[in-house]
């Protein structure tokens, strides 16, 4: 505390963070053969609403029920800025953002991360 009763540091703009030394780059030895598929599953106020967090708990509950058919990572994110077209999931990085994708549809999503095309 300061004298004048406020807290150390008050005043002085936003705490920062303490040194955290230098972090070696990965190497390729370090990374995977072949990169995992990814997901990006919206669970803000609206995609919520919709239905994006059970959306979210579908695909890892596909996902527990085959560890080791495919590694894929499933990201839950709060907001990708395409509220009215919620549930919103972006898969990869290079498919955008793909729109009002429901719980139903968590068979399908999976197989295409899987890379599996969908049983009809």
């Amino acid at each position: 505390m300061t004298a004048g009763g406020a807290p150390d540091g008050a005043g002085r703009g936003p705490a920062r963070l303490p040194p955290l030394g230098r972090v070696a780059p990965p190497t390729s030895s370090d990374m995977p053969a072949t990169p995992r598929p990814v997901a990006f599953i919206c669970h803000g106020p609206s995609c919520g609403e919709r239905g994006g967090e059970a959306l979210l708990a579908a695909l890892a509950a596909r996902q527990q029920a085959e560890p080791g058919r495919a590694r894929v990572l499933l990201c839950s994110t709060s907001c990708m800025d395409h509220c009215a077209t919620g549930p919103n999931v972006m898969i990869g990085h290079e498919d955008g953002v793909q729109g009002g994708l429901l719980p139903e549809n968590a068979e399908a999503i999976w197989e295409f991360l899987a890379g599996e095309q969908p049983s009809d």
